[in-house]
Order: C-alpha cells, then sequence, then structure tokens
C-alpha cells in the first residue's frame, strides 16, 4: 500500500496531486466492511453474553427456589414426625400407666375374693 502511494507522488512536496487507485478504493471499502462486521460481532457476542448471563442468573434463581422449597418440606417432614414421636411417647407412658393400674386392680381384685372366699367359708 505504502509503495503504491510512494509511486503516486514525484517527490516530498508533493508536486504530483494523489488519487486513490480502485485497488486502494478498494481495499479501503474491505477494510471499513471487515470493521462493520467486527463491531456488529462484537454487539452480538456482547448480547449473547448478556443472554447468558440472564440466563445463569435465572436458573440460580429458579435453583435456590427449589432448594428453599424442599428444605421447607424437609423441616416440615421433621417437625410433623417429632410431634408424632412426641405423642406417641406420651400415649406409650399414658399405656404403661393402664398397665401398671391395671396390674393393681387384678392385685386388688384377687386379694378381694380371696378375703371373700374366706368370709364365705367361714360362714
Amino acid at each position: 500500500l505504502q509503495a503504491t502511494i510512494a509511486e503516486g507522488s514525484d517527490d516530498v512536496n508533493g508536486s504530483k496531486e494523489e488519487q486513490p487507485s480502485a485497488k486502494e478504493e478498494e481495499l479501503q471499502a474491505t477494510i471499513a466492511k471487515l470493521q462493520e462486521q467486527l463491531k456488529e460481532s462484537q454487539q452480538q457476542e456482547m448480547d449473547i453474553t448478556l443472554k447468558r448471563d440472564e440466563e445463569v442468573s435465572q436458573h440460580r434463581a429458579e435453583m435456590l427456589q427449589m432448594e428453599s422449597k424442599y428444605l421447607k418440606t424437609i423441616r416440615d417432614l421433621e417437625d410433623k414426625y417429632t410431634s408424632e414421636s412426641s405423642e406417641q411417647k406420651r400415649e406409650l407412658e399414658t399405656l404403661r400407666d393402664c398397665e401398671q393400674s391395671a396390674k393393681e386392680l387384678k392385685e386388688e381384685n384377687a386379694r378381694l375374693r380371696d378375703e371373700l372366699d374366706v368370709l364365705e367359708c367361714s360362714k
């Protein structure tokens, strides 16, 4: 390109006026076209990067929401089973108390029958 430009001028003062050749004009047009394509490609890259970042953020938000939902479900189940377990322990204690009362009543009943037998025999 510089050689072509150098051929176009006779001296340092530029006594001969430079006229861009068709080849130079074609090169300038190609450069302009490539610069425009580069600009468009950079804009597309920025658009795609922005879209990807938005999708990553959306995915992260969805995952956090899902995780939160499942953690709440786990806590609810733990609370439910803890409550049921406590209720069953109270019921077990009640049943043990009833069992003890039943044993005591059987012993009392047996003692009263013995007394009744003694009384009937002594008549």
